[in-house]
């Protein structure tokens, strides 16, 4: 106890770089996993347009980049 006590600042230095270090660790350890992209905005309509074609019995999936997705019936 005495010798922490004579040898204080180094000892609060060690503690304080042991922590950093930790810290650091963490952080690169979390920066590694991989990233979602960022979204696509390409074909997004409204609800309300997707409600209409249901109501129609539509399938709003095969028209959802605009026009009229279909190559013929039953392709």
């Amino acid at each position: 106890m005495q010798a922490a006590r004579a040898n204080r600042t180094p000892l609060l230095t060690a503690a304080g770089a042991l922590i950093a270090l930790l810290f650091i660790r963490r952080a690169r350890r979390h920066r590694s996993r991989a990233m979602p992209g960022p979204a696509k905005l390409q074909g997004v309509q409204s609800i309300l347009w997707a409600g209409e074609l249901m109501e129609q019995g539509l399938n709003p999936a095969r028209r959802i980049k605009g026009g009229d997705a279909l190559l013929g019936e039953g392709e």
